[in-house]
């Protein structure tokens, strides 16, 4: 049988990378449901782990836990969720992070046209607007 559903956890642990996570995953063809959970985690990028997501082609539920990491910019997450072409559930939480910008985030998701849910919490970020953001939000039209 085809594993269809992941949940990985590692909170308040002294991971600082996501390149054997991101390899690993990236052999889970077939899974639809994925939960990682690395709040709390000294990693500092994510580029990875959107190198492994890209991979997921059947995907249809993501929830990604960043909260309280020390990443700056979420550019390799954008670049793998677009490839996500069955996606229709995500949540991305990045509260208490340094990330600056979500422009790349967006610009990934602009590209997906299975969407039925979003949620983004960036509480507590360096992100000082969201303004330039929403034109590709806005082409999120199955939300």
């Amino acid at each position: 049988t085809s594993l269809q559903q992941w949940m990985i956890k590692r909170s308040e642990t002294t991971i600082t990378s996501v390149k054997e996570l991101g390899e690993g995953m990236s052999k889970l063809t077939s899974l639809h449901h994925l939960e990682i959970k690395l709040g709390g985690t000294k990693i500092t990028s994510v580029e990875e782990l959107g190198e492994g997501l890209s991979k997921l082609t059947s995907l249809q539920h993501l929830v990604i836990n960043l909260r309280e990491t020390k990443i700056t910019s979420v550019k390799g997450l954008g670049e793998g969720l677009s490839k996500l072409t069955s996606l229709q559930h995500l949540r991305i939480k990045v509260p208490e992070t340094r990330i600056t910008s979500f422009k790349e985030l967006v610009e990934g998701m602009s590209k997906l046209t299975s969407f039925q849910h979003l949620a983004i919490n960036l509480f507590a970020t360096k992100i000082t607007t969201v303004e330039k953001h929403g034109e590709g939000l806005s082409q999120l039209t199955s939300l």
